[in-house]
């Protein structure tokens, strides 16, 4: 009875263990500086404002082979040395511009661009950007990045 059950419960294990047919979603991640060297500037109404510029990159791993992640839109939070928060949904436009212009990402892939955010104040803030995506596998699915702007 005993080498019944043993053998009963290899097999149930490898049928599980077997079980793995389909290959693992595609996620995406975004990269970039933790810390950025923040500078007084003025915007386009002549507003003083504290600015930081940087690079961020999207990779994108995972999946079948032609799999595609595709920006949805996303937002993003400031968080303001007197301790408020500031939101702003961004729209897919938005969200490709932060990206390099590409509204999708195929897995295996990487795409990176530059842009800036500020704040009205003259104030070192901290930022959080989410960004929204869908793939084959999810119809919403989110990737963050974190910054301090010092």
């Amino acid at each position: 009875m005993r080498t019944l059950a043993v053998v009963f419960a290899a097999v149930v294990f490898a049928a599980c263990a077997s079980d793995k047919t389909t290959a693992p979603g595609l996620q995406v991640a975004i990269t970039g500086p933790a810390t950025v060297q923040g500078f007084q500037s003025t915007d386009d109404t002549g507003r003083t404002v504290y600015r930081c510029d940087f690079i961020i990159t999207a990779t994108a791993t995972g999946g079948s082979p032609g799999d595609a992640a595709m920006w949805t839109g996303g937002h993003f939070t400031f968080f303001h040395q007197d301790g408020t928060t500031s939101s702003t949904v961004m729209s897919v436009a938005n969200e490709e511009g932060l990206l390099g212009g590409n509204t999708e990402l195929p897995s295996g892939t990487t795409t990176s661009g530059n842009d800036y955010f500020y704040t009205g104040s003259d104030a070192p803030f901290r930022l959080n950007v989410v960004f929204y995506f869908s793939t084959p596998q999810t119809a919403t699915d989110s990737a963050v990045y974190n910054m301090m702007c010092q």
